[in-house]
């Protein structure tokens, strides 16, 4: 069995309210798979997803479960953000 976060079959939730949200990983994580649910009242046009801190970080964003298994992302960046962090607007 896999833990929580560790494969697009069993994300973790990741709520988003309109404003910053944070996920810490540890440099042992190899990857973290996030499942972001917008609340249905929220009026947004985009996401911004970033990533921050000293890890070469990569971030893949999938339309659904079968694109995720699939390997098939609608979005991938790795360094656009500051330094080696990822930067995706969604």
């Amino acid at each position: 069995a896999f833990a929580a976060g560790t494969s697009p079959a069993d994300p973790l939730p990741f709520s988003v309210a309109g404003g910053s949200s944070q996920v810490t990983l540890t440099s042992s994580e190899r990857e973290v798979w996030l499942r972001i649910t917008p609340p249905v009242t929220l009026e947004a046009t985009h996401f911004d997803l970033q990533t921050s801190g000293t890890l070469d970080t990569v971030l893949d964003v999938y339309a659904n479960l079968a694109d995720a298994t699939a390997g098939e992302a609608i979005a991938t960046d790795d360094d656009s953000g500051t330094g080696q962090n990822a930067l995706i607007r969604v």
